[in-house]
Order: structure tokens, then sequence, then C-alpha cells
């Protein structure tokens, strides 16, 4: 069956599910993708799995061959920070979203529409990029969850479909080990609150939270790195605004006592 042009089997959450095991089993030494296949992932090596699970983790970047040897992989720098570095490093929020970028498919739809797709998407990726009606579903449900997993997605929680299995991942149909635990981006739903990130022509990506109340949107933005002396400054200005807001909002009326003054 016609799949249309070449991009990963999943999405950047699952993938790094499959490079905790990865590195569970073999650290930071070569592996081969057979012993890898059957003792990590429980696959059998005469399985299409293992390779389009290889192949999904090249896709991201996460994993090299071993050189001179394609049948061995081990995991690439950028694979190792995103396991083992501080979820709130700046290092390691970076190598997610060039993670989630590598794909070239991928980066076409993040330079064209953002993290979200619009509807026309769909007809576009089939008429000018050669996808196909019965992959490009997919496609697009597997990069509006690896926007989510990188924090490059705003209302996140919307990506994904209410039928999604919160334990279950899928490579090209087949259940994957178990999803690794995912980073924290943001705030929960409960503050009603949803991040962004655009890149900048300086390298240096930027982040964009925005915050619901009833009255409307509260929005603020900041680059991805800062120094001790940027964060300092950014503290103490941040004071200042909330001073600003204070003096400037004013109270919605109690209805309570708006009620007793009309009586």
């Amino acid at each position: 069956m016609a799949r249309g042009p070449a991009y990963p089997y999943t999405d950047l959450s699952s993938a790094v599910g499959l490079l905790k095991k990865l590195y569970d089993f073999a650290r930071r030494g070569g592996a081969s993708v057979d012993a890898v296949a059957k003792d990590a992932w429980n696959w059998s090596p005469t399985s299409s799995n293992p390779a389009k699970a290889v192949a999904a983790l090249k896709y991201f970047g996460l994993v090299d061959d071993m050189p001179g040897d394609s049948k061995q992989i081990k995991l690439s720098d950028r694979g190792y920070r995103i396991l083992i570095d501080d979820p709130t490093s700046p290092a390691r929020v970076k190598a997610l979203q060039d993670a989630a970028l590598s794909p070239p498919q991928y980066a076409f739809c993040y330079k064209t529409w953002g993290s979200e797709p619009p509807p026309a998407a769909r007809s576009t990726l089939i008429f000018e990029r050669g996808f196909v009606e019965s992959t490009v579903d997919g496609f697009l449900k597997d990069y509006k969850k690896t926007m989510k997993f990188a924090g490059m997605a705003p209302h996140a929680e919307a990506l994904v479909n209410e039928d999604d299995s919160a334990n279950k991942q899928t490579v090209s149909g087949v259940e994957s080990p178990e999803q690794f635990e995912e980073p924290t981006f943001g705030a929960s739903k409960q503050s009603k609150q949803a991040q962004t990130t655009r890149p900048t022509k300086e390298g240096i990506a930027m982040r964009q939270d925005v915050f619901s109340v009833d009255e409307g949107a509260v929005r603020i933005e900041w680059p991805t790195v800062l120094s001790a002396e940027s964060l300092k400054d950014v503290e103490d200005w941040l004071e200042i605004v909330k001073r600003k807001i204070s003096r400037s909002s004013q109270k919605a009326p109690d209805n309570g006592t708006e009620q007793a003054a009309e009586e």
C-alpha cells in the first residue's frame, strides 16, 4: 500500500519511550538492532517493527549508527541529553525542539503552519507533498503529539484525540513499549495556561505563556536561554508589572454589594 513521502512511523514521545528502553539495555554503548528488538523492546527480530522504530529514532536524531556498522546503534548526544538532563534545562528544551523539527516533513509543517495545522493542511500535504489519504491523518496526529511533547504547542492538552490510550503507544499499528514519562512543560489544565514556542533569527527560541482569565488573556514572552543576571532583571521587572497591574485594574463589582445598593 502506498504510504507517500518518508517520515517517522511514530511521534516523538513514543520514540523517547523506545530510547529509554534502549538506554536501560545498553546505556551509551552500542548494541545490535536484533538484540535491542528482542531484549529491550520485546519484539521478534523478524518483525518489521524494529526497523521502523530505529528509523523513527534516526529521524528525530536520537540514535546514531556505530562507526562502520549500520546494524548497531547507540544513543546520540541529543538523545542522551533528553533522557538525563533536568526537564527545565534550556539545553534539554532545545534538544527536544530540535528533535521535533528534524524530520523534513515535520519541519515543513512547522514552517508553514506552526504547531497547529489548519484543516486545509490535509489537502496541501496530499497535493503538494505527495501524501496519500490512508496515511496523512495519522501523520498529522503524530505531528501534533510531537509538538505537544516538545512543548511547542499552545493548548496542548486538546491536541491528542480523546480515544487515545494513556498507557499505549503504537508504531505502525503495533503496540510499543510503554511511553517514557513526559516532562512537564507549562502549567496544568487547572491553571488555564497554554505555552507555545517560536524560533528567532538569532537561534534562541522564544517561549510564550497565555493565561486565560474571565476578563481576557494575559500574555508573556521570554527567551528560552537567559543568563543569571538577566533572569534576576526579569524577576525585578515582573514585580514592577505586578504593581502596575494592581494600580490600573478595576475590581469587578461584588454581586451581593451591588444588589444591596439597588435595594
